[in-house]
C-alpha cells in the first residue's frame, strides 16, 4: 500500500486547467463555422480547446483521488462515502440543473441558429419528463438539452456507486491482470454496444474502467516514480511527450477498423483509451516532473482548481443564456471575452453560494456516522 498525501493539490490544478479546456471547447463550437477556428482546430493549439480529452481526464483523476481515503487504516465505510460523494457531487449538481432550467424556460427558442451544437440546447422547453431524468440519471435522455455538460456527471454519479467495489478489485488482482481484462471487457462492449444498442449502458463500463485504471495508478504510483528516477532526464521527457501526444492525437486519428461495417463503435472506445494514455500522461507529469509540479502550485492555478468543479457546472448555463438573450445584439467576437469573465465570476459565486456548503455539509453527516459506527469503549474492552 502505497504512503500518502493528505492531498494531491497539483492534480487540483490539473484538474483546474482541463475545465478551463472544457470551457473553451464550448466557445470554440460557437465559432465553429468560422475559418480561423477551423484552422486552430488542426493547429498544437487544439490542445487549448481539447474538451473530451479533459473529461477522459477527470474520469481517470475521479478514480486516483478517491483512492486516497480508502488506503488509509480509517477507511469511510460505505455509507459515510455515499454520503459525502452525494453532497459533493450531486448537490451541486441539483443548484446547477435549477439555473439551467430557469435558462431554458426564460430564453428557449424554436427558431434555428444555423448551428447543429447551439440549436441541441434550450430549443424546447423543459417537459416534466425530461426534469426527471435530470434527477435519476438512470436511463439515456437529451443531456444536452439543459447543459450541454451535464453528460460527464450522469458517468460521474453512476460509477461514484460502484467506487468502492472497483477498490477491492484493484485491490484483489494484480495489475497485469486488471489492466488487460479492462481493456478486454470494454472492447465487447463496444461490439455489444453496436449489437443490442443502449449506447449510454455500455459507456458506463468504459468509464467505469477508466476510474480502475485511475486506482491502479494511484498503488502503482511508488514504482512508477522508482522507474523514472532511474532513467535519465531526455528518455523521461520522451516518455511523458509520448503519452501527451496521445492526449491530443485521438480526435483526428481513424483507426482502420473503423472501415470495418458494424465496428465503429469500437474505433470510438479505442480511440477513447489512446486519450487514456494521454491523460495518465499528463497525470505522471503533473505528479513527477518538478517543472510541471512547480507551475501547478501557483497560487492562479490552485483557485483555477478548487473552483473548477463549479466552473464545469455553471459555464454552459452561462454560454447559452448570453447565446439565446443577445444573439441578435451582441457582436459574436464580444462574445468571448463576457463569456470568459463572467464564467470565473459565476464559478466563485457558485463555489462559495453551493459547492462549499455542499461539501462541508458532506463532511458534517460523514464525520456523524462515523462516530454512530465507532465501537464504544465498553465493547472494545468485551472484545
Amino acid at each position: 500500500m502505497p504512503t500518502t498525501r493528505h492531498r494531491y493539490i497539483e492534480l487540483d490544478s490539473l484538474r483546474g486547467l482541463a475545465a478551463g479546456t472544457v470551457v473553451l471547447h464550448h466557445l470554440s463550437y460557437v465559432f465553429h463555422t468560422t475559418q480561423t477556428f477551423k484552422i486552430l482546430d488542426h493547429s498544437p493549439l487544439r490542445v487549448l480547446g481539447a474538451g473530451h480529452e479533459a473529461v477522459i481526464l477527470f474520469f481517470l483523476l475521479s478514480g486516483f483521488v478517491l483512492s486516497v481515503p480508502f488506503s488509509r487504516p480509517d477507511a469511510p465505510g460505505y455509507l459515510a462515502y455515499i454520503v459525502k460523494r452525494i453532497c459533493r457531487i450531486y448537490l451541486p449538481y441539483l443548484a446547477a440543473v435549477g439555473l439551467a432550467l430557469l435558462g431554458a424556460h426564460f430564453l428557449y427558442t424554436l427558431v434555428p441558429t444555423g448551428n447543429n451544437w447551439i440549436d441541441g440546447t434550450w430549443s424546447q422547453r423543459p417537459t416534466p419528463r425530461l426534469v426527471l431524468q435530470h434527477l435519476i440519471l438512470l436511463k439515456q435522455f437529451d443531456y444536452a438539452q439543459l447543459n450541454t455538460a451535464f453528460w460527464s456527471l450522469v458517468f460521474e454519479a453512476r460509477i461514484s456507486i460502484i467506487f468502492p467495489a472497483l477498490w477491492w478489485i484493484a485491490n484483489r488482482f494484480r495489475h497485469t491482470v486488471i489492466l488487460p481484462a479492462a481493456f478486454a471487457i470494454t472492447m465487447l462492449c463496444a461490439a455489444l454496444s453496436e449489437r443490442l444498442g443502449h449506447p449510454d449502458f455500455w459507456l458506463t463500463f468504459l468509464y467505469s474502467a477508466f476510474f480502475l485504471v485511475g486506482i491502479v495508478l494511484f498503488k502503482r504510483l511508488p514504482a512508477i516514480s522508482a522507474r523514472l528516477r532511474r532513467v535519465g532526464p531526455t528518455v523521461r521527457g520522451l516518455l511523458i511527450a509520448n503519452m501527451l501526444l496521445c492526449f491530443y492525437l485521438p480526435e483526428t486519428m481513424r483507426f482502420p477498423l473503423g472501415r470495418i461495417h458494424g465496428l465503429v463503435t469500437m474505433q470510438m472506445y479505442l480511440r477513447e483509451w489512446v486519450i487514456l494514455a494521454g491523460a495518465s500522461g499528463c497525470m505522471i507529469a503533473a505528479l513527477e516532473w518538478q517543472a510541471f509540479r512547480h507551475l501547478l502550485h501557483r497560487p492562479a492555478l490552485l483557485r483555477l482548481g478548487q473552483i473548477s468543479f463549479s466552473m464545469y457546472l455553471v459555464h454552459g448555463t452561462l454560454l447559452f443564456a448570453l447565446i439565446r438573450a443577445f444573439h441578435d445584439r451582441l457582436n459574436i467576437f464580444w462574445l468571448a471575452p463576457v463569456y470568459l469573465i463572467g464564467t470565473y465570476l459565476a464559478a466563485e459565486a457558485f463555489h462559495f453560494c453551493v459547492e462549499r456548503p455542499s461539501i462541508a455539509l458532506g463532511r458534517h453527516m460523514a464525520k456523524r456516522l462515523s462516530r454512530t459506527r465507532a465501537p464504544k469503549p465498553s465493547e472494545v474492552t468485551m472484545a
